[in-house]
Formats: structure tokens, sequence, C-alpha cells
């Protein structure tokens, strides 16, 4: 008889619900265990633990990445303005001054300034949208490839070194918003008004320049168009004009368009004829006057029944002239710019729609027809007031076309108005053309350049003046076409 106990056999459930429990277990784990070692290392490592991101601050600058949009990555000049009011915005604040001044914090260690750096790289690498640009990066050596040399290298390249950002500076600065009355508004309000004080610092603009960007900030409406071209004008000056330059060309362009408010307002409200109240034509052009006479007596014989325009008290001579019982004032009646102007809007239907009618109100050239530009870029819409209730300008470029003389003209800074009924030819700004002069006689008008004849116009529609252009001419050989007259001082 054996007197050692008898060991206990383990338990053991053989119930069908905990075998099959196991073997689901077991299948998972085979499972996870394959997926596992189907990852690349890769990918493993590209993935830190939170743990680890916790442990090392440094290395983070941003939540996620920065994403540019369309019309502010850079690709060129020409949208490096919106590139870099982008990135001001986009980095974050420890490292905005990093990048954009390249001097880092004496706080920061080694570990940071290679992360920060990196982060920044990668920001100001991924806003760039064209192969050129990218290209401009070769010249840098690859261990001076830093976010602040980056930076410089694509500002040197790319910051527009014309007048025009001196210009585009101060008109965010005059135009900026009203301070805020709440706390929470007020700093973002500051940190956007901050970012144009420090753009503007940077610029090392002069005080010409603040003055001069003020003036223009305050012109009038009717000047809008003179606006939008003085601002083209400063693509080929490095420096702003002075001021009392700026002032003068202001002074003659108000005496030339002639434009008080009440000569505004009569042009755009196109007021009817005083005799029969349609719109449309004026008291000298109505057929049926006779049958409408005025209230009050005739200013020239003191009779009533007739208008002063059919007034015969000598001779049977009878006035040619607009009466001045319409209402209006005598200096507003007697304006020809204005009548000039109004005449060319009422004739828009019998006019050829490549003419070009010549208006000494208009203050500078304006076309409808897009194709009629041989150079063309859209431009900020620009309301220009006083013309037929108000248009509006969408670009700008030049026009070409061979006058009847068989002469080839290029109009620069024409303005693109798809609401004007008719093409205007300024001549305000022929006239401030070097050596350009005009003749107006009863029969037409002549445009000469260095004492040669290169155009001539008709005078139609009760004084209005028409120079005839063929343009198919100019689109046909534009590439060897040579300008005679430049509608740009």
């Amino acid at each position: 008889m054996d007197s050692s106990p008898n060991t206990p056999s383990p338990h053991r459930d053989s119930s069908p619900l905990a075998s099959s429990i196991s073997d689901q277990i077991a299948t998972l784990q085979a499972q996870l265990a394959a997926l596992q070692a189907s990852q690349p290392p890769a990918a493993a490592a590209s993935q830190p633990t939170a743990a680890a991101v916790v442990a090392n601050p440094a290395t983070v600058a941003t939540a996620s990445k920065v994403v540019f949009p369309k019309h502010a990555c850079l690709d060129g000049p020409k949208s490096f303005t919106n590139w870099l009011r982008q990135l001001r915005l986009a980095l974050p604040n420890q490292l905005r001054a990093y990048v954009l001044d390249g001097v880092a914090p004496a706080t920061w260690t080694a570990d940071q300034l290679a992360a920060r750096d990196d982060t920044a790289r990668e920001i100001i690498v991924g806003s760039i949208d064209s192969a050129d640009v990218s290209a401009t990066l070769d010249a840098i050596p690859s261990d001076d490839l830093s976010a602040p040399r980056i930076f410089a290298a694509l500002k040197a390249r790319f910051a527009p070194d014309d007048a025009t950002r001196t210009l585009e500076l101060f008109a965010r600065l005059w135009d900026f918003r009203k301070m805020p009355a709440s706390v929470d508004a007020y700093d973002t309000w500051l940190r956007e008004y901050m970012s144009i004080a420090q753009e503007i610092r940077d610029a090392k603009t002069s005080l010409n320049d603040v003055l001069a960007t003020h003036v223009l900030a305050m012109v009038p409406s009717c000047l809008d168009s003179f606006r939008l071209t003085f601002t083209d004008e400063q693509r080929n000056q490095r420096d702003l004009p002075e001021l009392t330059t700026l002032t003068d060309r202001i002074r003659i362009q108000l005496r030339s368009a002639g434009l008080s408010t009440s000569h505004s307002a009569m042009i755009a409200t196109t007021s009817p004829c005083p005799a029969c109240h349609a719109p449309g034509h004026r008291l000298r052009d109505c057929t049926s006057r006779a049958q409408y006479p005025p209230a009050g007596p005739c200013r020239r014989c003191n009779n009533k029944g007739h208008w002063a325009l059919d007034c015969k008290p000598r001779g049977g001579q009878q006035r040619t002239g607009d009466d001045n019982q319409s209402g209006m004032p005598s200096s507003a009646v007697h304006q020809p710019n204005v009548g000039y102007f109004a005449s060319g809007l009422f004739a828009r239907r019998q006019l050829p729609t490549d003419a070009f009618v010549v208006d000494s109100g208009a203050t500078t050239h304006m076309v409808a027809d897009r194709s009629l530009f041989t150079a063309y870029r859209q431009t900020a819409h620009t309301k220009i007031g006083g013309i037929a209730g108000g248009i509006t300008a969408i670009g700008m470029g030049d026009v070409a076309f061979v006058a009847k003389t068989g002469h080839p003209i290029t109009l620069r800074g024409v303005l693109h108005t798809p609401g004007l009924h008719v093409n205007l030819l300024s001549v305000s700004r022929l006239c401030d053309t070097d050596r350009v002069r005009l003749a107006f006689t009863s029969d037409g008008i002549d445009i000469a350049k260095d004492g040669q004849a290169i155009a001539h116009g008709t005078r139609v529609n009760d004084g209005l003046y028409l120079l005839d252009a063929d343009h198919s001419r100019c689109q046909a050989n534009s590439g060897t076409l040579t300008a005679t007259l430049e509608g740009s001082p």
C-alpha cells in the first residue's frame, strides 16, 4: 500500500464554451502578430508614441501641417505680397521673428533650434508653387539651408522692387479698420496692425512716401480711374514721385475732368428733356418742344409761349445753342466736357464698336471690348463715378490700332470697362504724353507727335469727335508693330 499522498490532478474544464473562447483568443493573437510583422520598419518608426512627444516638447512647433491657399502660394513676383502676408500668419509666434529677422533667441537649445528650423523650413517649402521658385534655392549651399536663409533668398529674388509695393503697403494702412471696443477684439486688431507697421519699417519708406500715399488715398471718386492708372505707372519706377508733382497732376486731372458735384449728378442721372421730359436727347434735339413751352417767360425777349432756343427777336435769327431754361445751372449747361461726354453716351447705338470718341471729360482711356487688348492684366474692380450712374473697370492693358493715316498707334494704361457702350480716348491723357499735340477744328481733330500728323478724326453727331481705328491690322501684325503714340506719360 502506497502511503504517498495522491497529487491532485489539475482541473480541466471540458466545457465546449470555454474551449471555443480559447480558440478565438489564440486566433486573434496570431492575426495581430501577423499584422505587426507585415508593417515596414519605417512606418513604425514614423509614429512616435505619446510618451515620446511629451518627453521632448522641443521637437513640437506646429500641431498640424500648414497648407497655404492657392492665391497665397509663391509662384513669382506678383504673388510675393500675398505670400508674405500669409507666411506671417502661418508661422508660430516663436518662429516668426526667427525666420523673418534671422535671429534665434538665446534661450533656445541646440536641439530646439534644429527642430524649430525644420518646422519653419517645412512651412516655407510647402508654400512654394512653382519649379522656377524652387530653383532659386539651388544657389544656397546644402549646409546653409536654414529657414532664415531660404526666406532671405526668396525675398531678394521675388519681392517687388518698384513703387507699387509702397502704394500697396500704405493702402492697407490708410484703409485699416477702426479700433474695436472689446479687449479680445482689440488684441486681434493690434496684432494685424503691428504686422502692417513692421512691413512698413522693413521697407524703409520715406516721409515723401507717407505723404504721397496719404494724398492719393483721399482723391475724390471721380478720379478713381486716375488713381488706378497712377498705380500702374509706378511699376516702372523705383520711388514714388515728389508730393508736389503728384498734387500738380491731381489738379490737372480735376481741371480736365471738369466734374464738380453738380456735374457728376448731371451725368449720372441723365436728365430728361426739359420740354417733353423724355430721356435720351437734349432740348435742341427735341422735335416736339414747340408743343411744350416753358412756364416762365423767354429770357431773351421776356415773352411767354416759346423757348429761348426758338426766339427770333432780331432779324429772324434763331438761337443755335441750347436753351438755359432747362432748370440747370448755366455753368453746367455750358461745360463742353459734360456735353461731349453725355452726347457720347446718347449716341452709342450709332457708333461703331471699335471707334474711339475723343473725350475731353474722361481722365483715362476706356475700352469695353476685351478682345481689343493686345496686352492685358486683371485689376481690382474699381468704380468710376459720374458715367451713366457709374461703371466698373476690371482690367488694364494696351490697345493697338492703325489710324486712317496708316500709322500704328498703341495706347498704354487703357481701362477695361465692360459697362461702357463707347470707347473713350482721353484728351487729358494724350496731352500728358510727351511731344503729342491735339488740334480741334470745326471739321475734326488732328493728332500729331514730334510735329508729324499721325491720326485724324471727324466731327459727327453734334460735336462728337470720332477717331476711326482698324484693330484687325494690329492684331494680325502685333509682333511687328512699332507704337508711335503712347497713352501714358
